[in-house]
C-alpha cells in the first residue's frame, strides 16, 4: 500500500514539474529575445522581424510581481500613461503609425498589488 501511495504521488508530481520547467524556460527565452533585440544597432533600417512568443509562454508571466518582471526582462520600452500597461518591443519601431510587417510588442498590466494580471500582444502588419 505504501508503494502504491508513493508511486501515485510521483506520477502526479511529474507532469507538474515538467510544466513548471517548460514555463521557466519559456520565460527565459523571452528574456533572451529581448536582450538580443536590444543589442542590435539602433540605426538598423531594416530590422529582422521576430516571431511573437506563444500564448503559453506569455501566460507564464501572469502572477509575477513587477520587480520579478523587471528582473527577467529589464525596464519596459514604453509605459502607456493612460492604462499603465508596460510594453516591451521585440522589433523596431514601436510606433503605432509605422507600416511594416511582423513587428511584435508585448504589453503587461498590473493589479493594485503590482502583480501581472494580463498580457497582450500587438502586431503591426
Amino acid at each position: 500500500m505504501k508503494f502504491a501511495t508513493v508511486l501515485l504521488a510521483f506520477l502526479v508530481s511529474v507532469p507538474a514539474a515538467h510544466e513548471q520547467n517548460h514555463t521557466t524556460s519559456g520565460l527565459d527565452t523571452l528574456g533572451r529575445q529581448l536582450a538580443a533585440f536590444r543589442a542590435m544597432p539602433v540605426g538598423d533600417p531594416s530590422p529582422t522581424p521576430v516571431a511573437c512568443p506563444s500564448d503559453g509562454i506569455l501566460h507564464g508571466y501572469i502572477g509575477l510581481d513587477r520587480q520579478e518582471l523587471y528582473r527577467r526582462l529589464g525596464k519596459p520600452d514604453w509605459v502607456n500613461p493612460r492604462t499603465s500597461r508596460h510594453w516591451y518591443s521585440l522589433t523596431r519601431p514601436i510606433s503605432s503609425n509605422w507600416r511594416g510587417g511582423g513587428y511584435c510588442s508585448i504589453g503587461f498590466s498590473f493589479d493594485d498589488k503590482d502583480v501581472v494580471e494580463d498580457v497582450s500582444i500587438s502586431i503591426a502588419m
